[in-house]
């Protein structure tokens, strides 16, 4: 059986583009998906722990 990931929620803008904006974490991802839904330009994400943000909205986009 897989070790479950552990990281951090965000929520930031929608891709990288000029950078990731501002970068809100949250405790869970419910938190993070209510934020994320009351923002148009923002997104939930979820970033393992040594993994760069840059990576992960790449990885998305």
């Amino acid at each position: 059986m897989a070790e479950p990931t552990t990281g951090v929620w965000v929520v930031a803008d929608r891709s990288w583009i000029d950078g990731p904006g501002e970068v809100i974490p949250y405790p869970d991802e419910i938190a993070a998906m209510r934020a994320a839904n009351e923002e148009q330009f923002r997104r939930a994400w979820f970033v393992p722990f040594g993994k760069d943000l840059r990576e992960v909205m790449n990885e998305r986009c």
